[in-house]
């Protein structure tokens, strides 16, 4: 990417993740309270907005930010298999993204369960707790993704340290290679990130009729 475009690209990606970040610590505060809360009117409000934080801010978020790091890193010289920290970070991301997607069905239940009174609301039980854990676990997987693109930790990967070692002047072929397989690797990276929003959406649907 041009200089220009890589700025651009990157204000995208801090912004995203700012607001990932923004929006998990208010759905780790109504985590909290819908934990402790006895009344049973508050705790299905509660859970109704947990809800609708997940699906409408959380996940679209979370998938945009792992979408423009992609491309943050398959633009740039970083890559994503040349530095070690760049590859934890997607891991970290990637992961934090399905166990995202299967957590929010199990909020959608308890939302309904909630709002059909089949539950009582009398103070925490486990399924509480483990949204609890779960806001939490997703707060500090995101501080971790944060603290390894300030510092950069660990050395290049085998393949960044041979990458560098070999000359940088590629022939036209090489060139023209190169730039199709990225293109291909973006083609993929979106068609994977559309469908695993389509994926969460019909979920989170089929859930609200169960």
């Amino acid at each position: 990417m041009s200089p220009r475009v890589r700025k651009l690209a990157l204000t995208i990606h801090i912004a995203f993740s700012v607001g990932w970040l923004g929006a998990v610590v208010a759905y780790l505060s109504i985590a909290v309270k819908g934990f402790f809360e006895a009344d049973p009117g508050y705790v299905g409000s509660a859970y109704d907005s947990m809800e609708t934080v997940g699906w409408y801010a959380i996940v679209p978020l979370c998938l945009a930010s792992l979408a423009t790091g992609l491309i943050q890193a398959l633009g740039t010289e970083w890559g994503l298999f040349r530095h070690y920290w760049v590859s934890a970070k997607f891991f970290i991301t990637a992961v934090a993204t399905l166990i995202l997607i299967v957590h929010m069905g199990d909020v959608s239940s308890f939302a309904e369960l909630e709002r059909s009174e089949v539950l009582e609301g009398e103070g925490p039980d486990s399924r509480r707790a483990s949204f609890l854990i779960h806001a939490v676990g997703g707060l500090v997987a995101i501080v971790i993704a944060l603290v390894l693109s300030i510092y950069k930790p660990f050395e290049r990967t085998k393949y960044g340290a041979k990458s560098m070692s070999e000359p940088s002047v590629q022939s036209t072929d090489d060139k023209i290679e190169s730039k199709s397989n990225w293109k291909l690797a973006l083609l993929i990276l979106f068609g994977v990130l559309v469908a695993l929003f389509i994926a969460a959406h019909l979920l989170s649907g089929g859930m609200r009729h169960h």
